[in-house]
């Protein structure tokens, strides 16, 4: 049996914090365990994290005493991880029943995977229980990193939504951690880095519940600013990997001009235009009780599929 450590940060979750952490524990064929990270909440985490951890010994609760912010938070969890598998799991998202079965078992059959990822279904207030999440096996696809980079540049983003995303705990350690300087869009710099070292498996499967309020961390950044985070994650991604992987010169201008359309014409809906694609302008949006993939295309025309 696979197991997987699942990180719950939280700030001021403290009334969805249970329900989050419920949705992991009750996954079944993994061997699971919570790390719950309260980055100094000041509502009821700190009630919710204890009880929750005396309730069900595999629930870890720890508590900063002042706030450090979102990535030291993912980091600071992040290096003390030990399952074969990770992943982060926002105190204000679910996962889906069989998510981390379907995912692990793909995983384990590739070890030349180290990242994988599925669709979510955005919520307001109850996550939709009556559509079908697919069960403990799903069909699912593997691209390597140039279909994978290709795809996000055509894009303006990846298409991976966080609370869908888990990762083999040896590719994170071989990578490193989020990178301090992009607080909002330090998610596509590390899965481009880890595509760079590892083949992708899109799951055919809804594989988590994202909670869309008033409170979200997204809501507060306009389109040009989501946009602008998008180009330097990109940036950071080509400064780095340029003189290792030779699929950059070519798709370098590729996400130039992608980036370049969205920032012309974002329009309010969040797409690249009211007449075009999703863009870089809506990364991370969707319409609530809608599965979601990220655009129409989740990921090019793939060599493998199961």
């Amino acid at each position: 049996m696979s197991s997987v450590d699942v990180i719950v940060p939280c700030y001021n979750y403290g009334d969805m914090l249970r329900a989050c952490v419920r949705s992991v524990l009750d996954q079944e064929d993994v061997d699971v365990r919570v790390i719950v990270m309260d980055d100094a909440s000041t509502d009821s985490t700190e009630d919710v994290g204890r009880r929750l951890a005396a309730e069900d010994r595999r629930v870890d609760y720890r508590r900063h005493d002042t706030n450090r912010g979102h990535i030291a938070t993912y980091n600071e969890a992040l290096a003390d991880v030990a399952a074969d598998y990770c992943m982060i799991l926002s105190a204000d998202d679910q996962l889906t029943t069989g998510a981390l079965s379907r995912a692990t078992r793909a995983m384990d059959a590739h070890p030349n995977v180290g990242l994988a990822y599925g669709r979510d279904i955005t919520f307001r207030h109850a996550p939709p229980r009556d559509l079908p999440h697919g069960g403990r096996r799903c069909p699912y696809t593997i691209v390597g990193y140039a279909q994978f980079l290709e795809h996000a540049c055509r894009l303006g983003h990846t298409s991976i939504q966080a609370p869908t995303a888990i990762v083999r705990t040896t590719v994170h350690r071989l990578i490193g951690g989020y990178l301090p300087e992009l607080p909002h869009s330090g998610d596509t710099e590390i899965w481009l880095r880890m595509a760079a070292h590892s083949d992708v498996c899109a799951l055919e499967a809804v594989q988590a519940f994202r909670r869309l309020h008033a409170i979200n961390m997204s809501l507060s950044f306009t389109p040009a600013r989501r946009i602008e985070a998008q180009k330097r994650a990109f940036d950071t991604h080509f400064n780095q990997y340029r003189g290792i992987r030779s699929e950059i010169a070519g798709l370098e201008p590729v996400m130039n001009r992608t980036i370049a359309d969205s920032s012309r014409s974002p329009c309010p809906h969040g797409r690249r235009s009211c007449r075009g694609a999703r863009g870089a302008a809506s990364a991370g949006s969707a319409a609530s009780g809608a599965p979601h993939a990220a655009g129409s295309s989740r990921s090019p025309a793939a060599p493998a599929s199961r």
